[in-house]
């Protein structure tokens, strides 16, 4: 806005909404939304006001688009086709800028997905009422796009997302990765040890939710068990070498399910599961017993 002197909206609408064909989408509130608006619900079911609608902010990046689904894939069939950029800032938006771990990093506005064959294009937000999801895949020129007005809308993206793409399994096993990258990242930049009650964290009811049930127990139970510092070590190490495994898919989905029930536990809607605070020491040891034998079994 400060370089081009023009606000932001009017930038999109010029730059990207016109181009793109998306002759159903603005940034900000305007008059007369609010007839055609899909007000979310919050898990509760009670109605979520949208805030920029009580703001009426016209510009600002972070959660301002109002569009169709239909408008979106519009936007999302135009990155596929290289969004009518040089060919060589296409390819750097496509190319890993910021490396997360294997098989994930950022790129220029996108999530990055190695899904095997090929790397592809993510997009997710949320806000109260409202989960999104956006996949594209410029090798091949198909995506997905999925929107839901509930704040529990993850689990009927999920099984879109599982049902529709050919490689949409692949993908969801990228977004357990990134998701547990996200959050080791945040961790090592605290001290757990003091603060183990307001991180024992809910994990999205991905089909793949291993990976962050995993690096909970390697941050949170193992920290706060009442094993010795070797014990706490070999521990350590057994379920890195199960992360390991994890990035590699040598977990089959009924090991995985299995695992997740020894320590985690879903909540009523399904939607989410809840890291267990009464996990034992004993329990703990039963966990890692079982995982490395699953490892060793094979997918």
């Amino acid at each position: 806005e400060a370089h081009l002197e023009r606000p932001e909206g009017q930038i999109m609408a010029n730059q990207v909404y016109a181009v793109a064909g998306m002759d159903d989408t603005r940034t900000g509130w305007e008059e007369g939304l609010d007839e055609r608006f899909a007000y979310g619900v919050e898990s509760d079911g009670s109605e979520v006001t949208p805030w920029m609608s009580e703001t009426n902010r016209r510009s600002f990046s972070a959660g301002g688009m109002v569009t169709t689904v239909e408008n979106y894939g519009r936007f999302a069939a135009w990155v596929a086709r290289g969004a009518d950029l040089p060919p060589a800032l296409f390819a750097d938006m496509g190319s890993v800028q910021i490396d997360l771990g294997p098989r994930i990093g950022w790129g220029i506005g996108w999530t990055l997905i190695d899904i095997g064959d090929r790397t592809v294009l993510y997009h997710g937000g949320g806000e109260e009422g409202t989960r999104t999801f956006a996949t594209v895949s410029p090798e091949t020129g198909d995506g997905l796009v999925v929107f839901t007005n509930s704040s529990l809308g993850d689990q009927a993206v999920y099984n879109v997302v599982a049902e529709a793409l050919p490689w949409g399994p692949a993908l969801l096993n990228g977004l357990a990765l990134m998701e547990m990258y996200t959050l080791e990242s945040y961790w090592e930049s605290i001290n757990l040890a003091s603060e183990l009650d307001l991180h024992l964290n809910d994990i999205h009811h991905n089909p793949n939710k291993l990976p962050v049930i995993l690096l909970s127990a390697k941050h949170l139970l193992v920290t706060g068990s009442g094993l010795d510092p070797a014990e706490k070590a070999q521990a350590t190490s057994s379920i890195q070498a199960m992360i390991d495994a994890v990035v590699q898919d040598q977990f089959d989905a009924t090991g995985t399910q299995e695992l997740a029930g020894l320590i985690a536990t879903p909540n009523e809607q399904g939607t989410h599961w809840f890291l267990r605070t009464d996990v034992t020491d004993a329990e703990l040891q039963e966990f890692l017993r079982r995982g490395l034998e699953l490892l060793e079994e094979g997918p």
